[in-house]
């Protein structure tokens, strides 16, 4: 009884890019432990404050912990991942790196066609970038697939497509930036700039 109740008391404070930070909040979560996450631009703006020039282990932990003076009554909480949200993000993080290196592979292929390449060069590289677009394919399919199986996912999902402008590919990330941050994703005053960015996964 004396190791629940000291439980409940106990407030772990962590930066969330962390290597531990993912197997932390899972344990907590079992244990039902609160915590007050750490962002890393929030950690990085405290350390200029106090001038804390030197990165070490303990330092990091000291820093941390004279972090509790900015924890506000919402910011300690036991920490819940949704499994559906973090495979959905998976697919996303994925997609973009693929975009990532679809834009690399289509400007050495236009300038390899400008420099008149070899054959074989120019027919590799296009071939790359038919896969990356069949990769690609099967990420949003995956991705709806897993939408589908989410009753809730599915009604947001429908939700947010039906704004005029939003096509698959920006109602998947903006349903994913919607689970993630519930309390901080609220409006778009300049909708046609926000799609633009959502659509390149600028967030």
């Amino acid at each position: 009884l004396s190791y629940k109740e000291s439980l409940q008391e106990l407030v772990l404070v962590y930066e969330s890019t962390g290597c531990y930070s993912r197997p932390l909040e899972e344990f907590c979560q079992k244990k039902e432990i609160n915590c007050f996450k750490v962002g890393a631009y929030q950690s990085a703006s405290f350390s200029k404050t106090i001038k804390n020039r030197n990165k070490t282990d303990k330092v990091d932990a000291r820093m941390l912990s004279a972090m509790q003076i900015l924890v506000g009554k919402g910011d300690i909480k036991i920490p819940y991942r949704d499994d559906d949200a973090h495979q959905l993000r998976s697919y996303i993080k994925y997609y973009q790196s693929l975009n990532k290196e679809k834009t690399r592979q289509k400007n050495y292929l236009e300038a390899a066609e400008i420099n008149q390449e070899d054959d074989y060069i120019l027919k590799q590289v296009r071939k790359r970038i038919k896969q990356i677009d069949k990769e690609q394919e099967n990420l949003m399919a995956l991705s709806m697939k897993l939408i589908k199986a989410n009753t809730e996912y599915l009604n947001a999902y429908e939700n947010i497509t039906s704004i005029k402008g939003l096509g698959q590919k920006s109602g998947i990330v903006l349903l994913y930036l919607f689970l993630r941050y519930p309390n901080v994703v609220t409006q778009a005053s300049d909708l046609d700039d926000f799609i633009q960015k959502v659509d390149g996964y600028e967030y």
